[in-house]
């Protein structure tokens, strides 16, 4: 029950927080929500409420403190989060279902930004239990526009995707023009980092026809900047440039985000130099190194990695090195994993430039291992898009049959109401041609539904081939057969590691493209021989090989099997060097096994 004593309190002062809230919330088109909010002058308002401990007053004066973060992208110290938090939540029965469904939806996006998934799926659970019970048609529609965005940071993109879908269509039946636009824009995003470029783009239209047509400045901004950073990742530079240059014209000309003009000028340099255009790029990025305007900033990783570049094409290869190596180690908020592989084979290339072998090899292996990372990533990626469009085909052909059904139906109910105005010759005449009609549409149906049926066998088999390619057989089984692979324990396992004596000498003999040939070859050897004994390869750095025998099915020869792999690896090194001495070329003297 509410304490009815902490609520005793003058009036004009509660109209005097009211006041200040009120004002400090404007009506605003640039946030799906429908309105921003002033945080100094909310802020004003919570201290107020706090002096005269004004409950009610408190709450909105936190719930808004943790709008106003929000809106500023969550860009604030843990602590001051946990103080408007706590102050919120712990007098939240001050709150109307509105307020409940804001304040649950903020604190599931923060934590959904600092990947932890679960407790935003709590609290979203939470704002949709109240957004359902508040009669206001919208809220449920907030909520799932949440839901897919919290999904999409925690990059479960097929997930987000369906959900995104799916806040649309909530929107659409409201006819609610902002949150189509927000909405489209998010689906556009999530379709271009699928791959589906081409419905991205067609999302994406639709979002910007309506920004544009209504002016919603943040929203052109975020059109802009999702449509050319898309482009971008998947190398499409020139389609990129035009997007990254429509973005700073519209923040020029608006004046709105101009902070966020680094960043853009850093995508616009990027892909001039990914265009060979290397003096415009160095005008344009020479100007941030110099400014100091990317340090700190979010794509402070993606700068340095454009300035490395540069220094490699000028031949500047000291610095390239020093950038590069600065983007390698600097954390960022996606594609990590695109940024490193770049850098790292910026790293390798320069250093082969500066005659360094041993640092070139290294950087190369270290490029293989995060352009496989990147690869393993959109092969998922794809696997999941080629499960989406077999489950959408699947959704479209049975509404089409149950549509087909209605037809049917309403052409039935139809004829037998003709009967009773009709003489027995017409009925038969009617009857007779309506079923001519039914068994063509069925028959042209039945030819559809065959082929819609083969185009999803193939679609199925080209997914299970792209499972069978990034994870082992079983593990693949267990993931379609319960959606989730289960790790497991297996008791007794034999490891077995290999290493080249005599490496670095021979490394120092050879050209770093001789070297790696070399390599290829022995591992290549090593696969083949872990294959035939039924030993799972783990990994190679450098000259080194690991596999394991026994995993992932747990067998009770795996020792015997590992020591037949390392004897047959024995025997190919010392007729490998036997060879390579009868032809005077360096060698290995043994590859040691353990």
């Amino acid at each position: 029950m509410r304490s009815l004593a902490s609520q005793v309190v003058a009036p004009s002062d509660t109209l005097r927080v009211l006041r200040l809230l009120d004002e400090a919330r404007q009506p605003s088109k640039d946030w799906v929500i429908g309105f921003a909010h002033d945080s100094a002058l909310s802020a004003q308002a919570l201290e107020l409420a706090e002096r005269i401990g004004w409950e009610r007053g408190i709450f909105k004066g936190h719930l808004w403190a943790l709008y106003s973060n929000h809106e500023r992208g969550y860009f604030t110290n843990q602590q001051e989060w946990d103080r408007h938090m706590r102050g919120a939540t712990q007098r939240r029965r001050w709150a109307s279902a509105e307020e409940i469904v804001l304040l649950y939806r903020v604190i599931a996006r923060w934590h959904a930004v600092h990947r932890r998934p679960n407790m935003a799926a709590v609290y979203l659970d939470t704002a949709q239990w109240a957004a359902e019970r508040s009669g206001d048609a919208r809220l449920p529609a907030l909520v799932a526009h949440t839901r897919a965005h919290c999904l999409r940071s925690s990059e479960r993109w097929g997930e987000a995707f369906k959900m995104a879908l799916a806040a649309n269509a909530m929107a659409e039946e409201l006819d609610d023009a902002i949150l189509i636009a927000w909405g489209y824009n998010l689906s556009g995003f999530i379709r271009g980092r699928l791959g589906d470029l081409d419905g991205a783009v067609k999302d994406l239209t639709v979002s910007v026809a309506i920004s544009d047509s209504m002016n919603i400045s943040r929203l052109r901004l975020q059109n802009r900047s999702n449509w050319g950073y898309m482009m971008q990742v998947k190398g499409r530079w020139r389609e990129a440039l035009e997007q990254y240059r429509a973005l700073r014209a519209l923040a020029t000309s608006t004046g709105v985000e101009l902070e966020v003009l680094p960043e853009v000028d850093t995508g616009i340099g990027y892909m001039l130099l990914r265009l060979d255009s290397l003096d415009r790029s160095e005008e344009i990025l020479g100007r941030l190194h110099r400014t100091k305007a990317m340090v700190g900033q979010a794509y402070e990783q993606e700068f340095n990695t454009a300035w490395a570049l540069l220094n490699l094409r000028r031949g500047r290869y000291r610095e390239a090195i020093a950038s590069a190596h600065t983007a390698f180690v600097t954390p960022q908020i996606d594609e990590n994993d695109v940024i490193r592989r770049d850098a790292s084979r910026i790293l390798a290339e320069a250093n082969k430039a500066l005659d360094r072998p041993a640092e070139a090899l290294k950087w190369t292996e270290i490029a293989h291992q995060w352009a496989d990372s990147v690869e393993y990533k959109q092969q998922a990626d794809d696997a999941i898009r080629v499960e989406l469009t077999r489950e959408m085909a699947t959704r479209a052909l049975r509404d089409s049959l149950a549509h087909a059904q209605v037809i049917y139906q309403a052409d039935l109910a139809s004829q037998q109401h003709l009967s009773k105005e009709r003489n027995r010759r017409n009925i038969v005449l009617v009857t007779a041609i309506a079923i001519l009609l039914l068994s063509i549409l069925l028959w042209q149906r039945l030819r559809e539904t065959r082929h819609a049926k083969r185009s999803i066998e193939k679609e199925h088999e080209r997914s299970e081939e792209l499972l069978l390619n990034i994870l082992p057989e079983e593990v693949a089984e267990e993931l379609k057969a319960k959606g989730s692979a289960d790790a497991k324990l297996i008791d007794h396992v034999t490891v077995l590691f290999t290493d080249f004596k005599g490496f670095t000498a021979m490394s120092e003999q050879l050209s770093p493209k001789e070297l790696v040939r070399e390599i290829h070859e022995c591992f290549s050897a090593f696969d083949h021989i872990m294959a035939k004994h039924g030993i799972e390869k783990i990994k190679t750095i450098g000259d080194a090989y690991m596999a394991a025998g026994g995993l992932p099915t747990p067998n009770t020869t795996h020792a015997l099997d590992v020591v037949q792999a390392a004897l047959e690896i024995r025997d190919f090194i010392a007729e490998g060097k036997a060879r390579k001495v009868a032809a005077g070329l360096p060698y290995s003297r043994s590859a040691s096994a353990c």
